[in-house]
Formats: structure tokens, C-alpha cells, sequence
């Protein structure tokens, strides 16, 4: 969850399977951090981890 400090509003909110497939997000693209702190690149659906990409699909 992410929340406007200035107004104390949810900016976007994001739900997580257990192998980090997103279930739900309510502002896709408002800013790049997924699962676990990742990058979450949306174009490829992969997540960054400093020098190795995640792929919540095949669990690689």
C-alpha cells in the first residue's frame, strides 16, 4: 500500500500471491516497485533483484 503523505490518501494499493504474481492493483504504473522491493518492469512482467530478473510466472 501506498499513501499520500501530504493528503493521507491510498495512492495505490497491490496484492501479492505467495510467489509474487500480482492479484490486484489499483494504480498500474504509478510507480515501479514490486514484489519484495523489486523493480517491476511491466512490459516484460518481470521483477528486478540488483543483477537477476524474477519471473513470478514460471517461479524463475
Amino acid at each position: 500500500m501506498l499513501v499520500d503523505a501530504s493528503t493521507g490518501e491510498i495512492a495505490q494499493q497491490l496484492r501479492y500471491d505467495e510467489f509474487g504474481n500480482i492479484l490486484s492493483d489499483s494504480n498500474p504504473g504509478f510507480q515501479p516497485f514490486g514484489f519484495a522491493g523489486g523493480i517491476y518492469e511491466q512490459a516484460t512482467g518481470l521483477t528486478r533483484f540488483g543483477a537477476r530478473d524474477y519471473d513470478a510466472l514460471s517461479l524463475r
